[in-house]
């Protein structure tokens, strides 16, 4: 079977390196001298549903036929060949989930325009405009008077379609590639499927073929930047699972730039607190902290970058100076033998069944999966969501919705912050 999912990526620009190029047009020099990471086991096994997902809607395969389902990935790049298998836990978990929306929003569509809906499978094609970049779609799409991209996602992290530089890319992409498929279609929309994040929505963002024409230019304009010398750095969102930051000057400096303001706060001398929280010398707590969080971020996520790939070498048989692999440590005792005989010896000893068995009720997902495989559903009355056990915290971007604080909390909090903070009045 031909493999769907792409085998090889565009280093020029990509789908998924295209707001980056943006943000960030000396990325792509610094990607050229910085080792590159063989990939994660979460996007291994979003590659692999992928791979499932494109058997069954391209060959009209039943899912339940090709289960279980196994894929191999030849070796690419620095990545090793691996292997992993779709079983049905995996499946009913995210991947019937995920058609079941793109079969809600074909239907929806189709009932709307008074057209079916045709699409196309993992398609590539390159970008207006810029030899050698190109990318794959997972589902570009027609209904009527709408054409778009459905894109799969499978992480744990939400991903908005608003202005989504990956997203606008495979659709112009596309267009480009196949213009009678497009032609006509006025309203463009971009979608995103991600069944771990938004449970049974899909993620939608309507834009114009206007605005995508503006994108061209503006990747366009960015990568003829990217081929300078001195072409800028920027860090943004676009750093995330980048390579390129273990070699940035940005995310290397942020490390030390953090170094120097918690010596600075270890000696007292950033800031002098009074009772109310607020600096004596005007310098606002929330906007230091703010700024200390944005360098501790960076500093986090450079170091475990740096983490990874010496962890990869060492892997290799290739030394780096200073460490070493070691096992990791047990995870405790376990039985040597199968059930039967432990529960044999454990008897002999004077043990009883209650007191070797452990039963109790399953959990509400294990019994809504459990309920989906002989096609019923979980009764809503029996079930409630569990109470949030306090704060997180997270960016101002994220959707989810603000909590407000009671001015006790807060000042409980302030309390707090000031025990924390050795060497503030």
């Amino acid at each position: 079977m031909t493999q769907a999912t792409p085998t090889e990526h565009s280093r020029l620009v990509g789908g998924s390196t295209a707001a980056r190029r943006i943000g960030c047009p000396g990325s792509h020099k610094r990607e050229q001298i910085a080792p590159r990471s063989k990939g994660s086991s979460y996007a291994r096994e979003g590659t692999l549903l992928h791979e499932m997902i494109a058997v069954v809607l391209d060959k009209g395969a039943a899912p339940e036929d090709l289960l279980p389902f196994t894929f191999t990935q030849p070796a690419k790049g620095v990545e090793e060949e691996w292997t992993l298998t779709v079983d049905r836990d995996l499946w009913n978990r995210l991947g019937r989930p995920a058609l079941d929306m793109f079969d809600a929003f074909s239907a929806a569509h189709e009932e709307a325009e008074g057209t079916p809906l045709d699409y196309l499978v993992e398609e590539s094609g390159e970008f207006p405009g810029i030899p050698g970049a190109f990318g794959t779609s997972d589902v570009p799409f027609r209904c009527g008077d709408v054409a778009g991209i459905v894109d799969w996602k499978f992480g744990r992290n939400y991903v908005s379609p608003v202005e989504n530089k990956q997203l606008m890319f495979y659709f112009a992409a596309m267009r480009e590639k196949y213009p009678a498929f497009f032609e006509g279609a006025t309203r463009v929309m971009l979608v995103i499927c991600q069944p771990q994040t938004n449970d049974e929505e899909l993620a939608i963002w309507e834009t114009t073929n206007a605005r995508i024409d503006d994108y061209v230019l503006e990747l366009q304009a960015a990568v003829q930047a990217a081929g300078h010398d001195d072409a800028p750095i920027a860090r943004g969102p676009w750093c995330a699972f980048a390579d390129c930051k273990a070699v940035c000057e940005l995310h290397v400096g942020a490390a030390a730039t953090l170094a120097g303001k918690l010596d600075d706060i270890q000696a007292g001398q950033t800031l002098r607190l009074d009772k109310d929280m607020a600096d004596t010398r005007g310098v606002d707590l929330g906007d230091f902290l703010g700024e200390a969080m944005e360098l501790g971020e960076m500093a986090r996520d450079w170091a475990a970058h740096i983490a990874v790939l010496s962890q990869e070498r060492l892997e290799a048989g290739l030394p780096v100076a200073g460490y070493k692999l070691v096992a990791k440590r047990s995870s405790g005792r376990t039985w040597s033998v199968p059930d039967e005989q432990v529960v044999s010896r454990l008897r002999s000893r004077g043990l009883k069944a209650a007191e070797y068995y452990v039963k109790k009720v399953i959990t509400a997902p294990q019994a809504e999966k459990a309920l989906k495989k002989i096609g019923k559903e979980l009764p809503e009355e029996i079930v409630t969501m569990k109470d949030s056990t306090g704060f997180t915290l997270t960016r101002e971007g994220d959707p989810r919705t603000k909590q407000d604080t009671t001015s006790e909390k807060a000042a409980a909090l302030g309390v707090a912050l000031l025990a924390k903070l050795k060497g503030f009045a």
